[in-house]
């Protein structure tokens, strides 16, 4: 085995490993939406390609998923720093 075939091997297994350890994260955020579950899964790094196969869905799905689930914090944060201001 030469040092190319064994660096892609190791990065095919960190692949197969993050994407379980995303799937066990998901599985325990099941009173949330699949916007929000989204939204997690990318702030902890997973590409939208990615997020999309941990949660059984397409990646444009993700891609609304992901901008519904911004809005709304967005929203959130708009009303937050509306009511310190007083």
């Amino acid at each position: 085995m030469n040092d190319a075939h064994v660096g892609q091997t190791f990065v095919e297994a960190l692949d197969r490993i993050s994407m379980v350890l995303g799937a066990l994260f998901v599985s325990h955020l099941s009173d949330i939406g699949q916007d929000l579950k989204a939204e997690r899964l990318s702030r902890c790094g997973f590409t939208n390609v990615q997020v999309a196969s941990i949660l059984g869905t397409t990646a444009n799905a993700v891609n609304v998923g992901l901008h519904r689930a911004r809005g709304r914090t967005g929203l959130v944060r708009r009303r937050k720093r509306a009511a310190r201001r007083g």
